[in-house]
């Protein structure tokens, strides 16, 4: 069953991983419009920003990747190091153009990009007054571990491909080594340049205040905030080449990357079916392309659902399972690395060493197994001590209410300005702690979301008439929209408007009023199932 939960979670790491790289898609085709001078090009990106778009990319890239897997492992893996190839290239071109200006070159390019004299300093500004911390933390560098882990398991795996390789074992070592050795120097040297160009301050800020309030960071710039350095070299660039490098190199590695997991999942499902615990057809390899067809169809199929859910549903709880999982898989192969040997020793064969070199054999696998179990329950703790990273495994969800709503003719006791119910929902949400699920439960529905309409009235509060019939208009409350789209509940409770009974969605946050008829005798309600990890999973109109 772990090779199963093995290929579930390495389904959910293709989709993030589409999920990413489909983020990086406006800028992507920001830094193809400036190469090729096309404003219909850069523009483009504007319109692929909401979930909806970023699921659909995240399905295409998906297609992409169970396409080009349909080939040979061989061929696989020569599209893969071309791939990685443009990557590594992209981020010499980048070093090379951070090293080549200066920090007031930077500041200019980002002033002139933005159309904003200051916006260098306005970030750092408008990150300081959200709170974001800058500076560096020994905390909150071992708190990456959880993600090390997922990486090097993802390595670790590697092994269900090594029937179709050569010499497995001397392509594993040397790929390990040079692509640790690469890395090491290739993201070094970045940092390096982009310390002393950019500054850390101005990398903390721009990177958090694009994620805790785009509103403020949109008004200062246009440039992504996901793009980081590749973003920066965007900038400074003036020449279209190494600018369609830097808009490609993510959407690129993601590509890599996906289809190096694609491959490993699919021998996975291939390796269960041996083992009788998937159907026999799923190993079934394709004559004409040697490739497990069926399989790569189930990775596809399921890899879609997951861009679906990752990109309309709060999935932080699974990063943090995926993560847990991988942690007890490392941990269990230590304790038993450990124990075997002193246990079980006969099971190991060291017929070839003498009794000496058998004794050290034996030592060496205990002493492994040992500081594995030590590092896995280290990064269990990691994992469980730090939910900021990768997720909570608390189940608990945090209501918030509201009676007030905006100003109405009526001029009842709870009423009050825009600005000043978007202030009280500001000082109730700021507290709820990050990662937490908050069900917002606001007596106005947010404004035009179908959930407020209500006859327009005149200055004597009759309904205004225009072609025969009550003129219908929105009335709800641009504070609480404002507030759902910032913080994107899975759910939001409304009421107020007793005729726009209805369910809509605010990106993945659902909606839902009521409605109301007590004057006919009719209570009219909704049944919400809210899972324990705080999501929503159906509703239910009532009348009763």
């Amino acid at each position: 069953m772990a090779g199963l939960g093995i290929a579930v979670v390495f389904t959910y790491v293709l989709s993030t991983n589409a999920h990413f790289a489909a983020q990086f898609t406006p800028f992507m085709l920001s830094g193809l419009g400036s190469a090729f001078h096309s404003t219909a090009i850069a523009n483009a990106g504007n319109h692929l920003t909401s979930n909806i778009s970023i699921a659909w990319l995240s399905i295409i890239l998906m297609l992409i990747v169970a396409a080009l897997s349909l080939f040979s492992v061989k061929i696989v893996a020569r599209i893969i190091f071309w791939l990685i190839v443009l990557q590594v290239v992209a981020f010499v071109a980048l070093i090379g153009m951070l090293a080549f200006h200066s920090h007031a070159d930077f500041v200019t390019a980002l002033a002139n990009y933005s159309h904003h004299p200051g916006a260098y300093g306005a970030i750092i500004s408008g990150a300081k007054s959200n709170g974001v911390v800058f500076g560096t933390s020994i905390a909150a560098a071992v708190a990456i571990i959880p993600f090390m882990v997922l990486n090097y398991n993802g390595v670790l795996y590697s092994y269900y491909v090594g029937g179709e390789l050569r010499r497995p074992g001397r392509t594993y070592l040397y790929a390990s080594t040079i692509s640790i050795a690469l890395l090491v120097v290739l993201w070094v040297g970045v940092w390096a340049v982009l310390r002393a160009r950019a500054g850390l301050t101005f990398m903390q800020a721009q990177a958090n205040l694009g994620v805790v309030n785009p509103a403020a960071y949109g008004k200062i710039t246009s440039l992504s905030s996901v793009a980081g350095g590749l973003g920066y070299g965007m900038i400074l660039s003036p020449d279209p080449i190494t600018k369609i490098l830097f808009a490609t190199a993510v959407p690129f590695a993601e590509l890599a990357v996906n289809l190096a997991f694609l491959t490993v999942t699919t021998r996975v499902l291939f390796a269960q079916a041996f083992d009788r615990l998937l159907p026999v057809s799923v190993a079934k390899v394709s004559e004409r392309n040697h490739a497990p067809n069926i399989a790569i169809a189930i990775v596809l199929v399921v890899g879609c659902g997951f861009c679906f859910l990752t990109s309309l549903v709060a999935l932080g709880s699974i990063v943090a399972l995926q993560s847990l999982f991988f942690a007890l898989i490392l941990l269990a192969g230590g304790v038993a690395a450990l124990f075997l040997p002193l246990r079980r020793a006969d099971l190991i064969d060291t017929s070839a060493m003498s009794e000496d070199q058998r004794r050290g054999f034996l030592r060496k696998v205990a002493w492994i197994g040992g500081a594995t179990t030590v590092l896995a329950l280290f990064t269990v703790y990691e994992l469980v001590t730090h939910s900021s990273v990768y997720g909570k495994f608390s189940w608990e969800s945090i209501m918030a209410s509201l009676g007030v709503v905006p100003f109405t003719p009526w001029s009842t006791e709870r009423e009050c300005s825009e600005e000043d119910l978007a202030k009280l929902i500001s000082e109730m949400l700021e507290p709820v702690p990050a990662g937490r699920e908050c069900i917002m439960n606001f007596h106005c529905p947010p404004y035009a979301s179908g959930l407020d309409d209500a006859p327009e009235l005149d200055a004597t509060l009759k309904p205004v008439i225009r072609g025969g019939r009550p003129s219908i208009v929105p009335v709800g409350s641009h504070a609480v929209r404002d507030a759902i789209k910032k913080y994107q509940p899975p759910v939001s409770l409304h009421g107020h408007i007793h005729e726009s009974r209805g369910v809509q969605r605010l990106g993945r946050t659902l909606c839902v009023n009521p409605g109301s008829d007590y004057s006919a005798g009719v209570l009219r309600g909704a049944v919400v199932d809210i899972a324990e990890d705080g999501s929503c999973l159906d509703f239910l109109l009532t009348t009763g």
